[in-house]
């Protein structure tokens, strides 16, 4: 079955699979973009449209979703001023919501929760009850995530041959995501810091030549009340990890918590945690290491994509507490599980996860899609932080891999969302959208009717 009317959301780097995956699925679709320039219809005209036309009143126009909630999610909105943010959301919502009724599509395939724009996609597209998901990079090799904003969503029963091939591969003892970064050389951070350099220059410059001075993409990509900023990590960010980490560890008479680190600002944490409180990756960090490093020797260890990117000031603050032993990030993980008794984490943490898998007892701070009813402990809330240590200490322990990795794979699809780039000549790059388009016909809306068709849900509003 062809659906007629599709709406997909892309990105300049992400155009050419965007349209081959449109072809594929779709009798006509409509192609809408977060980047100015990039569609047509432009996203971004129609909201200057209705940005610099009036100011709103009042937000009833928003009424259908907490307006505080989506500034406090998106990393830009929530360091400007509180009424610029408001009419940001009023105008945006505006804006989608005419190109929305224009289209008039059947279903929607939109981009991963990262901005408050595909955060208001999501949510009209629920409003006006259309069929749709919002995919997300698998932790699990050559899958694709089928969600809507990070949760857990039966797609399909994974056969007993592709339970047994994963559960092999994640058992493997130096397992890695294959999209996940390699540890950076020193040389890498001096280029690092070059672009970023080069950003400081670039990105005001491109926001007036486009007339786009709200632009998401060229505001906020490090924005340093978010504790991201190459700029401000120093040359030598190595210098705070303890290189004699093992020692530390030995000979340390307390339990141990592995307490790994996450990318913040990043759709795990500003749009798949329910607790606001939470999004506040500094506070949140500062506050779980004091009250751990009261009872435990906590072992934490930098997430390999973010280093070279995190403030110097971040770091200190880990310092500051003598029953924490910061592991060098080119330590493999599989190390640090070797030497811990327990682990916590925040969510979506594919850590978290292999943990789980290696039957480490396991407690997140917030529910995590990938943990089956009963399998980890949830803090759940900001008040709740002062129970971590008891939570911890109750913590289960062996794990029915299996069952847990059908769990997973239950909520994936066969086939690469290509997020960054796909070039019509490399045959992979063609497999990789073909499989891709194939399952989301076969799993998603099947063969029959379109009533049929499959679509996540959240509970939440």
């Amino acid at each position: 079955m062809t659906i007629k009317r599709g709406l997909i959301a892309t990105r300049p780097w992400m155009q050419v699979h965007s349209r081959e995956l449109g072809r594929r699925l779709f009798e006509t679709t409509t192609f809408i973009s977060d980047i100015k320039g990039c569609e047509k219809p432009d996203v971004m005209d129609a909201f200057y449209e209705f940005y610099n036309s009036s100011h709103p009143t009042d937000l009833r126009e928003c009424s259908f979703f907490e307006v505080a909630e989506v500034i406090r999610r998106d990393r830009m909105l929530r360091n400007i001023d509180r009424h610029r943010a408001e009419r940001v959301v009023w105008a945006m919502t505006r804006a989608l919501t005419v190109i929305f009724d224009r289209a008039s599509p059947d279903y929607v395939v939109g981009i991963c929760l990262d901005n408050y724009i595909s955060d208001l996609t999501e949510r009209i597209t629920r409003k006006q009850r259309i069929p749709g998901i919002f995919p997300l990079a698998s932790s699990l090799n050559a899958l694709c995530r089928i969600t809507r904003r990070g949760e857990h969503v039966w797609i399909r029963d994974p056969s007993d041959a592709e339970i047994d091939e994963h559960v092999a591969i994640v058992s493997q003892p130096r397992f890695v995501p294959e999209w996940m970064n390699k540890h950076r050389s020193t040389f890498d951070l001096a280029k690092l810091k070059a672009k970023e350099l080069a950003k400081l220059a670039y990105f005001p410059t491109r926001r007036f030549i486009d007339r786009n001075p709200l632009s998401f993409h060229h505001r906020s990509l490090f924005g340093r009340a978010d504790w991201l900023s190459p700029l401000d990590a120093g040359w030598r960010p190595s210098r705070y990890f303890d290189v004699d980490w093992r020692e530390r560890v030995s000979t340390s008479k307390k339990p141990r918590v592995f307490f790994p680190l996450q990318w913040a600002p990043e759709t795990s944490l500003d749009y798949q945690v329910d607790e606001l409180e939470f999004i506040d990756y500094f506070r949140t960090v500062e506050r779980v290491l004091s009250i751990l490093s009261r009872d435990f020797t906590v072992l934490v260890k930098e997430h390999p994509a973010v280093y070279g990117y995190r403030r110097t000031e971040f770091y200190e603050m880990i310092r500051r507490y003598e029953s924490v032993v910061f592991v060098p990030v080119q330590v493999p993980v599989q190390d640090v599980f070797r030497v811990t008794d327990v682990v916590t984490a925040y969510a979506g943490s594919t850590t978290g996860f292999e943990a789980r898998f290696r039957d480490l007892p396991v407690v997140c701070l917030a529910a995590p899609y990938w943990a089956l009813p009963g399998e980890v402990s949830v803090v759940g809330s900001w008040d709740r932080l002062e129970l971590l240590p008891q939570m911890l200490r109750d913590a289960r322990g062996p794990c029915d891999r299996r069952a847990l990795m059908k769990h997973v794979l239950s909520n994936t699809v066969p086939g690469r969302y290509e997020f960054v780039y796909m070039d019509r000549n490399n045959p992979q790059h063609v497999a990789d959208v073909d499989h891709v388009a194939t399952s989301f016909r076969r799993y998603l809306w099947g063969a029959t009717e379109p009533s049929e068709i499959r679509s996540p849900l959240p509970a939440r509003a």
